[in-house]
């Protein structure tokens, strides 16, 4: 069957519903009792199924578990390859990746936003370190994908690195979302985790601003952060501090402090959006 059609026929619709019954029973079992504890023959006992039909659908229980990332994998590539044509590559692809788990989530959960118990991040901390799992969850369609990028951007499959690349790097997205969802403290929505990363991927990774940066007011950002108040006079502010480029330490007047604003340092490579300088002092 296609990657990118979901089963038609009543036959096909009954194994794919069996196949998730099984998942969905080595998933829960694996929260309840540890991965470690869990057999074929419970998690055929839980969808209420023989071990012959277990063996059937899965070659064990870490193909079963890993069943339902795969097939939203199978479902994102078929979404991403009905976005409109036009659409932002990244926006397709953030569209593609979330609607199916957001389906899944509000089915099981009737809220994909959900935040997970600290019972559910233990367990899921272990699922991730597996790596026959993370294997399982991923082998079958990472040439689906680079397909569906190849066909959107005009590349060539074969031998383009740009649809590889793309895919490497939403695999990285997901990866990095979901370690993070297994040890974030307080917990967070792993919707939010990956709308997350994928806009930054799409805004180029931009450096997270450090503690007590201050952007300028044209939105640039000074370089020199290490600024300290050293006293008040007339309605305005003298702040103290070393200047990056000279290496001396200097003393300026900033401007009116009820309009809230600071100026940067003379010479400061951000000093187009500072106002003129009315004093300086070294030390």
């Amino acid at each position: 069957m296609p990657a990118d059609h979901p089963p038609t026929g009543l036959r096909q619709r009954k194994k794919a519903d069996t196949r998730r019954a099984l998942s969905d029973a080595a998933l829960a079992l694996a929260f309840e009792r540890w991965l470690d504890n869990v057999t074929r023959q419970d998690i055929a006992n839980v969808a209420g199924v023989s071990l012959r039909t277990f063996n059937n659908y899965f070659t064990g229980k870490y193909e079963a578990l890993a069943y339902r990332q795969t097939e939203r994998m199978r479902r994102s590539i078929a979404a991403l390859r009905g976005r409109p044509a036009g659409e932002p590559l990244w926006t397709a692809i953030a569209h593609a990746v979330l609607e199916p788990l957001q389906a899944d989530l509000h089915e099981a959960t009737a809220d994909e936003d959900r935040l997970p118990s600290r019972g559910e991040l233990a367990e899921v901390r272990k699922l991730l370190m597996n790596p026959q799992i993370r294997e399982a969850a991923s082998r079958e369609l990472l040439e689906d994908w680079r397909d569906a990028i190849a066909e959107r951007t005009g590349t060539d499959p074969e031998n383009d690195m740009y649809p590889r690349l793309v895919v490497a790097v939403v695999r990285a997205v997901g990866d990095a979302a979901m370690d993070t969802y297994a040890t974030a403290d307080p917990p967070v929505a792993i919707t939010e985790l990956i709308r997350t990363g994928v806009a930054s991927v799409a805004a180029g990774l931009p450096e997270p601003a450090k503690p007590g940066e201050q952007r300028g007011r044209r939105g640039g950002r000074c370089r020199d952060l290490r600024r300290r108040t050293k006293r008040a006079d007339a309605g305005l502010r003298t702040r103290v501090g070393r200047h990056p480029a000279r290496g001396t330490r200097q003393a300026i007047r900033t401007q009116c402090r009820t309009k809230g604003q600071w100026s940067c340092w003379a010479g400061c490579p951000d000093a187009g959006h500072a106002g003129p300088l009315s004093e300086f002092q070294r030390r």
